[in-house]
């Protein structure tokens, strides 16, 4: 039997997972991450508005400018899209211990309000817009379809930039 004795070996692991987390950490990928995310978050399907959401989504649609995934008969937390795009802008990677996680999380900004026949709505902070429609929509829940995804984006954007 033969032995190879390989020195430093403990340096090229270190070496490449430090490259490995400068990569997952690169603005690009972690607006990848969130763009997947938000994406499976609007094709998602979660039933059908109430009769007088409906009607004020009716009413209210045409006044001001709606995201193209809208639907009016199809909740898919978009309206204007500006709630979503909060999501894109405020990704943030997290790397501590042996955990590797991005965490996408509404920020204390405010929301447009919105145009109605009858003025504005009142304006509210994408938390608290958020906190409201989590109560009726699970919308921050990922299915593992969406993780999947996710971790095929990571891996073949993480695998490119290695090369």
């Amino acid at each position: 039997m033969a032995k190879l004795k390989i020195k430093n070996l403990k340096q090229v692991q270190t070496s490449l997972r430090l490259k490995i987390r400068k990569e997952l950490r690169r603005k690009d990928v972690a607006k990848g991450v969130a763009q997947i995310v938000v994406g499976e978050i609007q094709d998602g399907d979660f039933g059908r508005p109430s009769e007088p959401y409906r009607d004020w989504r009716e009413m209210n649609d045409g006044i001001n400018n709606t995201d193209p995934k809208y639907e009016r008969d199809k909740i898919n937390i978009t309206f204007t899209g500006e709630l979503l795009k909060d999501l894109i802008k405020n990704v943030k990677a997290s790397f501590s211990g042996n955990k590797s996680e991005y965490v996408l999380e509404h920020t204390d900004g405010t929301h447009k309000a919105y145009k109605t026949k009858s003025g504005k709505t009142k304006r509210s902070s994408y938390k608290d817009i958020s906190k409201g429609v989590q109560k009726y929509y699970p919308y921050l829940k990922f299915s593992s379809k969406t993780q999947s995804k996710v971790i095929k984006f990571i891996r073949d954007k993480v695998f490119k930039n290695l090369k």
